[in-house]
């Protein structure tokens, strides 16, 4: 068994439709970073035995290990989930990330939450050593921070798919007593699940990481930047061609037919080497998705070479016929 202080601490939320990104993901990881690396991996009560053991195989193949958490669906009837406007491509395991500091074992400081639709392309040996006195989370800008810190009143707004997590933090501040008071008064304000919870109820304690841990779609689209500080477009334009972390935000998924997301091969690459190496990616299914990656990826970035988007629209053709 792994030790509490000389293991890296990795989050993971998901369920049985997720599994096969998530493991994605951890071979990702493991590929990228020698540090022995627990998993501590929040499920609901429906989660597969088979589902559990495929994970725990892919921990294990790089020395690593996972403990599972099961999340009662008493815990998350009352969540505002499903309402019209939310986004349709997420799962009710998205809000396991507001219980962490309450499942997971009391001698455990700090973990790392990552979102399953990403890979790891570097160490995240620097990110973990961040320092987080006096700090609730630490995370990266949101792609699209103006327009959600402005729906929500706060000054800036991040994107929850990687968080590292003073957990010491969260318990000394009752944070899921913070977190229903908030769902509470204001529930029916929240469009982005529990990334708008986060995001008010930490907006004065949340250190700002590099984009390069959480490298959006947005981030490729040229006619985006202009919403960001000079600072920030800087930095997206030094880390777009070599990020540590890859989200594939939204609906542009690398395990859709229809997606061509520039590091859309990257991520099949790490698949192949999974037992999920033979899976069938899936088709298109409503066809204004695949409009909104049309428009929203590649035919308005400058990054995307003029191959890609000749088989993007290629592979338009084919899903719309």
């Amino acid at each position: 068994m792994l030790s509490i202080s000389s293991s890296m601490h990795i989050v993971l939320c998901t369920d049985n439709r997720y599994v096969m990104p998530t493991g994605v993901l951890m071979q990702s990881i493991g590929q990228n970073n020698p540090a022995s690396v627990h998993y501590h991996i929040l499920v609901d009560e429906d989660f597969a035995s088979d589902s559990r053991e495929a994970l725990a195989d892919v921990a294990r193949k790089f020395g690593g290990e996972c403990s599972f958490y099961v999340i009662s669906r008493s815990f998350t009837a009352d969540l505002p989930f499903g309402k019209d406007g939310m986004p349709a491509h997420v799962s009710l395991a998205t809000y396991y990330r507001l219980f962490l500091a309450d499942v997971l074992p009391p001698d455990l400081h700090k973990v790392l939450y990552l979102d399953g639709d990403m890979i790891v392309r570097h160490s995240l040996q620097p990110l973990w050593d961040e320092p987080l006195d006096g700090y609730a989370i630490a995370a990266v800008p949101d792609m699209s921070a103006p327009n959600n810190a402005k729906r929500l009143g706060i000054n800036d707004y991040f994107n929850a798919g990687t968080l590292l997590v003073n957990l010491d933090y969260w318990r000394e501040h009752r944070s899921l007593d913070l977190f229903g008071d908030f769902l509470r008064m204001r529930g029916n304000e929240v469009v982005l699940h529990d990334q708008d919870v986060l995001n008010v109820v930490f907006a004065n304690v949340v250190k700002r990481l590099p984009v390069t841990y959480n490298f959006q779609n947005g981030f490729i689209l040229s006619h985006t930047h202009k919403q960001y500080n000079p600072s920030l477009q800087s930095e997206i334009d030094v880390c777009k061609t070599d990020p540590t972390i890859i989200h594939y935000t939204v609906y542009c998924k690398p395990w859709n037919i229809a997606c061509f997301h520039p590091y859309r091969d990257e991520w099949r690459k790490y698949q192949r080497q999974t037992q999920w190496k033979d899976f069938r990616y899936e088709e298109p299914k409503p066809l204004k998705l695949i409009h909104y990656v049309r428009n929203w990826l590649f035919r308005h970035t400058s990054y995307v070479p003029m191959y890609d988007r000749m088989e993007y629209e290629k592979g338009l053709i084919l899903a719309e016929n």
